[in-house]
């Protein structure tokens, strides 16, 4: 009877002992406040220095708190820009930190933009990384310039806190009948398939006034008491979606403007949301203008005089303004 029992403890203890070293409690846990949230990321190659530029955003929470707070001085920028430079972008990456007191975290990241020079010498460079990197999803919108990556990130977008949330918003806003709704995993599909060639929306920086002198006024570039009489308001850098880059495989072969863009979202059977003018069909006076709720389209190859060609028909839904 005692050896029974004596046997069965035996049995038990080498049941528990595995669960027990597998409740190893939070060993790798991270608290929030060890974090630095990067919410966008800006790559660019240089060609003299052969190495990776990476530019992030990062989101500052203390500034945030502040406002929230209704801390008097001067407003903090909620978002603050770190530049590194590596011979790869791990090794550029990795740089983020020395410049932290916390660790670059990826995981909120929603937006890359590249760089023409690194466009053109071949997304290869960097999409392996990108797409092994645990933190960064596959759903980051991506974006080309031919603008300085870094100027591009620090202009700033209007009625949004800054660049961030303008570029991870625009697919569902306006402008999605202006360009292409591309992602990491849209654009290395498109990569991959045979036939087809990926293409990139083309995001560019534009000078202005602020819109209003209550803008000025609440930038801080204008006083009440001097007046816009007395201080004029600088030009403000403002993003803008300025056509589509066009790629052969990896590599940047050319670019479109709005135009084209338009012509190749009807293709696409992608044109949603956009507005068409147009003659009045019936002679009269005056422009029709139509605004497409949603389109189809259809590409028939044929053969000519012994020639390729396609047939592209497009079916559009469309209402009266």
């Amino acid at each position: 009877m005692m050896n029974t029992i004596c046997k069965r403890k035996f049995f038990l203890v080498i049941i528990l002992l595995p669960l027990l070293l597998l409740n190893v409690g939070c060993w790798d846990r991270e608290e929030l406040e060890e974090l630095a949230y990067v919410m966008v990321i800006g790559i660019d190659y240089l060609p003299e220095e052969e190495k990776i530029e990476v530019t992030t955003i990062i989101s500052r929470p203390f500034a945030a708190t502040m406002q929230g707070e209704g801390g008097g001085g001067e407003e903090a920028e909620p978002f603050h820009l770190i530049t590194t430079q590596g011979v790869s972008l791990s090794t550029a990456l990795e740089q983020q930190n020395a410049f932290l007191a916390r660790r670059a975290y990826f995981g909120h990241n929603e937006v890359i933009v590249v760089g023409e020079k690194l466009a053109r010498q071949g997304l290869h460079l960097i999409l392996d990384r990108i797409i092994r990197e645990r933190e960064v999803r596959l759903g980051n919108y991506l974006y080309v310039t031919v603008d300085d990556v870094k100027e591009v990130l620090l202009s700033h977008a209007k009625i949004e806190e800054g660049l961030a949330p303008f570029l991870s918003e625009w697919p569902e806003g306006a402008f999605s009948s202006l360009a292409v709704d591309m992602d990491i995993r849209k654009f290395t599909r498109s990569m991959l398939d045979e036939g087809t060639d990926p293409v990139l929306p083309l995001l560019s920086i534009r000078t202005e006034a602020p819109i209003s002198p209550k803008e000025a006024e609440l930038r801080g570039q204008v006083s009440p008491e001097e007046g816009l009489e007395k201080s004029l308001p600088e030009k403000v850098p403002y993003p803008q979606i300025s056509g589509t880059g066009v790629f052969k495989g990896d590599r940047l072969a050319g670019l479109m403007n709005i135009n084209e863009t338009r012509g190749l979202l009807y293709m696409r059977g992608e044109a949603n949301n956009s507005q068409e003018i147009i003659e009045d069909p019936f002679g009269n006076p005056g422009y029709v203008i139509l605004t497409v709720l949603r389109s189809r389209s259809q590409i028939i190859p044929f053969f000519q005089d012994g020639l390729p060609g396609v047939l592209i028909e497009v079916a559009a839904e469309s209402e009266i303004c």
